[in-house]
């Protein structure tokens, strides 16, 4: 199948897991069934359902204007948003479809922030929306685990593919070599990521006490992200896991829920084991 055709499929399966899974999810099974007593608590909650599909609507069309658009093909087509063929990519990630690169994802990075959680540290690296006691501790963790990442992500993701295709333009506008494109990509990442997550925070957290650094730090990660992997998915399995994390250990204090968590994780390990084993480390490039 032609990898611009893989590409397609490949962005629409995944933008309607996302929603199924980020939107209607929290919203249908979870947040909808509460009678909301504080306007403020019902404001938060339509703010992000208002952000989500904004950054819905974004992604969409900057993947059309990607997909559609064949004078960069020579840049590398990547905007950052569905690209399992991304060539600022390492070579063992190039060898893995975009949906095993993702459940790749769950796997590191929950691996990670659950390390670090055991180990007591169970500061977030980013802002984060949490629900008040008339929500019960399942509905707190869909809404800041869920829907609240999932909203700022699409955004972010929409507005840095905007920043490459303005890259990009201007690159062929005035006849840059490819060679020097990579640089200028991986500046634009990271400065445009940082910088709207520093923007986004000041706005929507505007009493919290973490340091401006460390959110553009997180930001730039999720931008560096987005340019290596070539897909949005990667970041948003990065700030997904933070913010479950961070709000799982002030929900669930026991050290029963974590070893639950942990005996998840060697489960999905070994459904992923299962499923990949021909190429689970990205060293077969003939199984994708």
């Amino acid at each position: 199948m032609d990898i611009r055709l893989k590409n397609l499929i490949g962005f629409l399966v995944a933008i309607g897991l996302v929603v199924a899974i980020c939107y209607v999810l929290p919203i249908t099974l979870s947040l909808g069934k509460q009678v909301f007593t504080e306007p403020e608590v019902q404001g938060t909650i339509q703010l992000f359902q208002g952000l989500f599909i904004m950054g819905l609507i974004l992604t969409i069309l900057m993947f059309l204007v990607g997909y559609l658009w064949k004078q960069n093909d020579f840049l590398g087509d990547n905007f950052g948003i569905f690209n399992g063929k991304s060539k600022f990519s390492p070579k063992f990630l190039r060898n893995m479809n975009a949906f095993q690169k993702t459940f790749l994802a769950v796997l590191f990075f929950s691996l990670i922030f659950l390390s670090v959680n055991a180990l007591g540290f169970k500061q977030s690296l980013v802002g984060i929306n949490t629900l008040p006691q008339q929500f019960t501790p399942l509905d707190s963790i869909v809404f800041s685990s869920l829907l609240t990442p999932a909203a700022e992500n699409l955004l972010f993701t929409g507005v840095l593919a905007l920043s490459f295709l303005l890259l990009q333009m201007l690159f062929i506008k005035l006849k840059g070599k490819e060679k020097d494109y990579g640089g200028w990509a991986f500046l634009i990442a990271v400065v445009v990521s940082s910088g709207l997550g520093v923007i986004w925070h000041l706005n929507a957290y505007a009493g919290s006490d973490l340091a401006i650094g460390v959110v553009a730090m997180f930001w730039g990660i999720m931008g560096l992200l987005s340019l290596v992997t070539g897909l949005f998915t990667i970041p948003l399995v990065f700030h997904i896991m933070n913010n479950f994390f961070v709000d799982f250990s002030r929900l669930y204090v026991s050290d029963n829920a974590l070893i639950l968590v942990a005996g998840i994780w060697v489960l999905l390990a070994g459904v992923y084991g299962l499923i990949y084993k021909k190429n689970a480390f990205g060293k077969n490039p003939k199984v994708n």
